[in-house]
């Protein structure tokens, strides 16, 4: 059994698995699915093997790092940090639990003290007082004697003493099967409710994280994280306007750029009188062919008319 520590950003989640093998990706047929933007849709896996528990790349696209190392194929130890973009998984081989049925304990049998007998000097027994017959029964000796039965006719059924069990274990072994059954049952039941867990990983994290990065101005980073969130998620509709937010501060950006570019082209051929017409027309045709819906685009295609050349 081995332990996975998953963190991501400043939350991390911890899952113990036994099931090989285990895979890491985007989409949902993956053992754990991760919501990090630069992981693979199946990215790596961790195999049992012989030698011991195996990290292999899946042929991902930006590659899965060991202890910040990039590796194709690794054998993995305690405390290894796999490094999946900017999640990292802590790897951690446990022991196994096993659960054993108690043993019933055996106590030997008490034998019974041999009664000392005195001995007379010539050896034999002594008799006892009041002649050779034994002392008669009383009344009080004769009440303690076990009733006789008899069966529907009338007639004396012989007693019969209960026959002690045949197997003294059989009730302290069905005992310790029964708790096996019952911790086994335990054990899937958290298993399975682990395993549907581990598919949200990173999820409730994914808005958080899209907000940190509009307020450092990683607009298309944001927009990736915002796209993780599920529709049935109470940020959906939030996550749905911070896009639009998003993909306006780049329309804007990109406008400014625009803006920026022109500007600095006219001010170059303004403040440098001499700059050639070849020269000139590089300079316009730079601008159209880095924004092509420019604002300033029929005045370019203009200023290239005057210098007898086409946009194009």
């Amino acid at each position: 059994m081995i332990k996975l520590t998953i963190i991501v950003g400043q939350s991390q989640t911890e899952f113990e698995l036994d099931q090989f093998p285990i895979s890491f990706g985007r989409t949902p047929d993956n053992t754990i699915q991760l919501a990090e933007p630069n992981g693979s849709r199946n990215h790596c896996r961790i195999e049992k093997t012989q030698q011991g528990y195996k990290l292999i790349d899946l042929e991902s696209k930006n590659g899965t790092k060991l202890n910040g190392k990039f590796v194709n194929q690794a054998l993995l130890k305690s405390g290894d940090d796999i490094g999946i973009g900017a999640t990292r998984i802590i790897f951690t081989e446990t022991a196994p639990q096993t659960t054993q049925a108690p043993k019933p304990a055996v106590r030997p049998a008490a034998s019974a003290p041999k009664p000392t007998v005195p001995r007379t000097a010539a050896g034999a027994p002594p008799r006892p007082a009041g002649g050779n017959r034994p002392p008669a029964r009383t009344a009080g000796t004769a009440a303690r004697r076990r009733p006789q039965e008899t069966d529907e006719n009338g007639e004396r059924v012989p007693f019969r003493p209960k026959q002690p069990s045949s197997n003294p274990y059989i009730i302290p072994v069905i005992v310790g099967i029964a708790i096996i059954v019952v911790v086994g049952i335990i054990i899937g039941a958290s298993s399975g409710s682990g395993r549907s867990s581990v598919k949200q990983v990173g999820e409730k994290d994914d808005y958080e994280e899209a907000l940190t990065d509009m307020k450092a101005g990683n607009y298309d980073t944001a927009i990736n994280r915002l796209k993780n969130v599920k529709a049935d998620s109470s940020k959906y509709a939030d996550a749905l306007a911070k896009i639009q937010e998003c993909e306006k501060k780049i329309a804007d950006l990109k406008l400014a750029e625009c803006e920026k570019s022109w500007l600095d082209a006219v001010d170059f051929i303004q403040l440098y009188p001499t700059t050639s017409d070849s020269q000139k027309i590089r300079i316009f045709k730079k601008h159209l062919q880095k924004y092509p819906d420019s604002p300033h685009k029929a005045e370019a295609v203009a200023k290239l008319a005057e210098l007898g050349a086409s946009p194009d």
